[in-house]
């Protein structure tokens, strides 16, 4: 029998044996490592959330950030990330910042444990931010890292500046390979907007780490693309490059506060920008950039001044110090068509340098005008100098603008900046222009600014040998222009003169000599002081009707655009207007302007001539009130005349008148209350009339209004009631006159029809017209028609039909009715008291009134046939004067005044017909002497005889001279008065 430890050594050692043990070892291994995978599947949540809890609080340590993991996988995970501010209050959480509901990671488990995450790639989320008054808010920037605050004395430590040359510490950033946003929103907030904004960002490390990363971003914002590309960033050396791309972007479609500047000024276009850059932020400088940018239908409006063009190019191409801008073509309202602008530059030392730029305007396909300005930086003299000139090989300089043409036969500008201050200068001689507006000839202009210590003054000077300002067809003779203006802490100083030698306007024909202007200002848009000082020599109006001498006027005001107040100060020495004989002398005007109330003055005419007799002298008080809108004033004149040589008559003048731009309304009254003429002076018109008596009352109302865009128009009414008039000495007469004058449509001198004149006696000489009653009407100045005049003369009635008068020609013909004149009264005012009787004479009397003259034409009186009468002639040897005794007409003239001693008559006619400077007055008769005569009537003749004949039926016919002194001298001392004239 073997022993037991024999067997057992035999056992150990077999096959079997070993591979059983082998076996148990291999079940134990797996079985721990079974036991430590489960262990870490069931821990591989908890593990990751801490890590991605630690990395993600590390990299967004603002606020109170929850980490949730939801799915989990070997190498990614799924998670959602609540971030919130960081609580004030206890037991209450903080405001939401941003919740990230769909994140997604992808890391190496080992990785992980350390530290590292391969991916952070967030989907759909969507963020807030917010714009207004000025300031851009984006809350998850909440939840960065802010960099503390340096402590005071607390300098950079030299380490620091090498660890982060740029200013960028990059090194406390987790390690994360890369941080994605896909399909992301931001909801933007702009002012009252509120915009939608897709956005994707990508940012990855590069090949050191978060030394240089790589970005990608690509948003919308209002349908408008703009993305950042291919973007690299170098810690270490501070250098930045990338592509950048905006395109879609419409300017019409602009954000606030944009929109209103692109509703006002009708901003439209659409652009598209290309660009790659480089640059390094440790200096900060910007090595190179190259740049296309296209513009699209593009318009903007400045007031009248229009900017356009279908298609703009533009090109800016930068690199080491050297570069080049151009830009072109586009359409301008006033300069025509900019068809390419270049600049050439070179910087060194830190923006020291030089540069060109030059301005092509094609304003004719030949004739282009090009503009070089010139720009060079000398650092020895700290000071950077801009030159300016015209193309030197086609003077002058020739520009053609909507405006007009110009052109200067130089031209110079030079612009400097050194740090003490910028100065400017610009010369331009020879310079002509020419608009449908105003035109210069050779005229010399030169400007002279510096900026100094942010004071600013400017000084300005033009000389102008003929400038002519169409509009207002006025021209301008060698005028001096002086300005200057300094600008200091918002406050403006500026004082300009001007001086003409002459001023001519042919249209108005207006002529002026000695003009000068100064006008002073200072202040700010808050409170503003100004001053105008203006000085004419003497200004001739149309066609020499009047010359104004020494006018000058003076304006003051002071406040703001919205409310300020002032005086007008006017006067002038006199006013000289020959042709008609007038002349006023020291006038003068004060007014009170006031944006806020009604501004009150004064208009002082000291003496109002007439052939050097005094007139008036009047004072008018004047009102100025300015409209709600400051579009136009109110100006306001009430006065009443009072006339030297007629002191109890007060003419009411009023007149309310509105100017402004573009309106002008003037309506004007006048009313002179009835009036007694007893004081009215005649004397000093004429020393003929120092016996002159008036009585009666006169008065006048009317109205007349001008401007509004209608012709001027108004109406007169002038009324004389029981007008007396009594020259003795020249036999004129005129007692209780009523007349009435309607003049319905001034300026036209046309009154209504039928306008009355009545007047109870009227004498001239020995004509005597009793109960005068005219209905007449003016046509117009030339035409006047009598329509119906009647009157009482001589016991009888006479009568004037409708006649029509021409006042150019006042040679009218007259037809007198008569009806019923007494015979011995009608012989008697014809200046013959030697012929009485008794009759009625009727008929026509045909008169001519030629140069003052009254002549009598082919009419007639005669008696109503049936009716008898007798007539007396006391002067019969007259008709014999001057013929030879015994002759047959002696005997014939010596039967008929002897017969007409005392005739009775059945039949008799007269007629008047002017002889030479006699009138004649042809009497035919038929009847027979009151008594017996010593006459026969023998063989056709009548024939002196012894006894006496008492005839039966005879016919005579004889003239009769009557002297013109006699009718016609009342006439000629009325012609003679009206002649002379006032």
């Amino acid at each position: 029998m073997p022993e037991p430890n024999a067997i057992t050594a035999e056992s150990a050692s077999s096959p079997a044996y070993r591979r059983m043990r082998r076996w148990a070892i291999i079940g134990f291994v797996f079985g721990l490592l079974m036991a430590t995978a489960l262990g870490l599947v069931i821990a591989l949540p908890s593990i990751v959330a801490s890590a991605a809890n630690s990395i993600i609080r590390n990299l967004l340590p603002g606020g109170v950030i929850e980490c949730t993991v939801s799915q989990i996988g070997l190498f990614q995970a799924n998670l959602a990330i609540d971030a919130r501010q960081a609580s004030t209050q206890p037991d209450r959480p903080g405001q939401r910042i941003v919740k990230l509901p769909h994140c997604r990671i992808t890391y190496r488990p080992v990785a992980i444990l350390r530290g590292r995450i391969e991916t952070i790639e967030i989907i759909g989320a969507t963020m807030t931010a917010q714009y207004e008054n000025g300031v851009f808010t984006l809350p998850i920037m909440e939840l960065l890292p802010q960099a503390p605050a340096p402590e005071d004395g607390d300098s950079q430590s030299p380490g620091s500046a090498e660890a982060s040359p740029d200013g960028f510490d990059l090194s406390g950033l987790p390690d994360i390979g890369s941080i994605s946003l896909q399909n992301c929103a931001v909801m933007l907030r702009w002012e009252k907007r509120l915009y939608y904004t897709p956005l994707n960002l990508e940012i990855t490390q590069g090949d050191n780490d978060w030394e240089t990363l790589q970005a990608y971003v690509s948003m919308r914002l209002n349908g408008q693309l703009l993305m950042l590309r291919e973007l690299t960033y170098d810690a270490k050396t501070g250098r930045l490059s990338g592509q950048a791309r905006l395109s879609e972007l419409r300017l019409d479609a602009l954000p606030p506060p944009m929109e209103t500047f692109v509703d006002e000024h009708q901003l439209r276009g659409r652009i598209e920008v290309n660009a790659d850059f480089k640059a390094n932020l440790r200096q900060p400088a910007l090595t190179s950039l190259n740049t296309t940018c296209t513009i699209k239908d593009f318009h903007v409006r400045f007031g009248k001044e229009t900017i356009a063009s279908p298609t703009i190019n533009a090109t800016l191409n930068y690199h080491e110090n050297n570069g080049a801008f151009a830009f072109g073509p586009i359409d301008t309202t006033s300069l025509e068509r900019l068809e390419r602008l270049e600049w050439a530059f070179n910087l060194a030392n830190g923006f020291d340098g030089n540069g060109l730029l030059t301005m092509t305007f094609q304003n004719t396909a030949d004739s282009p005008l090009t503009l070089h300005i010139t720009h060079q930086r000398l650092p020895d003299d700290h000071k950077t100098v801009f030159t300016l000139a015209a193309s030197a090989d086609a003077p002058p300089s020739r520009l053609r603008t909507t405006w007009g043409e110009a052109a200067a036969g130089a031209l110079a500008a030079t612009f400097t900046h050194t740090p003490e201050a910028i100065t400017a200068e610009l010369n331009a001689t020879q310079v002509a222009f020419g608009s449908p507006q105003a035109a210069l000839t050779q005229a010399d202009f030169a400007l002279k600014a510096e900026m100094k210590g942010g004071v600013l003054t400017a000084q300005a000077r033009g000389t102008l040998p003929q400038t002519t300002v169409k509009a207002a067809q006025a021209t301008l003779a060698n005028t001096t222009i002086n300005a200057t203006v300094t600008a200091a802490e918002g406050k403006i100083t500026a004082e300009v003169t001007a001086a003409s030698a002459a001023m001519t306007s042919p249209s108005p024909d207006l002529k002026a000599q000695k003009l000068s202007l100064t006008a002073k200002g200072q202040g700010n848009k808050e409170n503003m002081t100004a001053e105008l000082q203006m000085q004419i020599g003497s200004l001739n109006a149309p066609d020499d009707i009047a010359v104004v001498n020494n006018l000058n006027l003076e304006m003051q005001a002071q406040g703001s655009m919205q409310q300020f107040a002032g005086d007008i100060i006017a006067s002038i020495a006199s006013i000289d207007a020959e042709r008609y004989d007038i002349a006023c002398e020291s006038i003068f005007w004060r007014q009170h302007i006031d944006s806020e109330a009604p501004g009150l003055g004064t208009l002082t005419i000291a003496s109002l001539f007439h052939k050097d007799d005094n007139l008036l002298a009047c004072t008018i008080n004047t009102s100025v009130t300015p409209a709600a809108d400051r579009q136009s004033a109110d100006f306001d004149l009430n006065t009443a005349v009072v006339f030297q040589d007629f002191p109890t008559a007060r003419l009411q003048l009023s007149s309310k008148n509105r100017v402004g731009r573009n309106i002008f309304l003037s309506q004007n009254t006048f009313h002179l209350p009835e009036t007694e003429l007893v004081d009215f002076d005649a004397l000093r018109f004429l020393p003929e009339l120092k016996k002159l008596t008036l009585s009666g009352a006169v008065s006048l109302d009317g109205a007349y209004a001008l401007g509004g865009g209608r012709p001027p128009q108004g109406s007169a009414k002038v009324t004389l009631h029981q007008a007396g008039v009594a020259l003795p000495e020249q036999k004129i007469l005129v007692e209780n006159l009523n007349l009435c004058l309607e003049l319905p449509v001034l300026p036209e001198l046309r009154t209504l029809p039928g306008q009355p004149l009545e007047c109870q006696k009227l004498q001239i000489g020995n004509l005597v017209v009793r109960d005068l009653q005219a209905r007449a009407r003016l046509e117009s100045t030339d035409i006047m028609t009598l329509e119906r005049v009647q009157a009482k003369w001589a016991s009888g009635m006479v009568h004037l039909g409708a006649t029509q008068i021409n006042l150019k020609q006042p040679e009218p013909d007259l037809i007198i009715f008569c009806d019923r004149i007494d015979l011995a009264e009608a012989f008697h005012q014809l200046g013959n008291d030697q012929v009485s009787g008794h009759g009625a004479l009727s008929g026509t009397l045909p008169i001519t009134i030629k140069k003052g003259n009254v002549r009598f034409g082919d009419g007639f009186l005669s008696t109503i046939p049936g009716v008898a009468g007798d007539i007396k002639l006391s002067a019969a040897s007259a008709l014999t004067a001057g013929v030879p005794v015994g002759t047959p007409a002696y005997n014939q003239l010596k039967f008929s005044g002897d017969a007409l001693r005392h005739f009775l008559y059945d039949w008799l006619k007269i007629s008047l017909n002017n002889k030479e400077d006699g009138l004649q007055l042809r009497l035919q008769v038929s009847g027979k002497p009151a008594t017996p005569l010593p006459y026969s009537y023998v063989k056709g003749e009548f024939v002196a005889i012894e006894g006496k004949t008492d005839f039966s039926q005879i016919q005579l016919d004889v003239n009769l001279n009557l002297p013109v002194n006699n009718l016609l001298g009342a006439f000629s001392e009325l012609k003679h008065i009206i002649r002379k004239g006032p």
